[in-house]
């Protein structure tokens, strides 16, 4: 019970990871898209 707990958790880890580093190249296409209109 523990162990597939554990792995539970860490799948949602990696995922949260992946959307967080995805959500970081969106802000920094964004933010080059600002500073080239500027």
């Amino acid at each position: 019970m523990a162990a597939e707990r554990k792995t539970k958790l860490s799948k949602n880890l990696l995922r949260m990871k992946f959307m967080q580093r995805g959500l970081d190249s969106e802000t920094k296409k964004q933010l080059e898209e600002e500073k080239k209109k500027k």
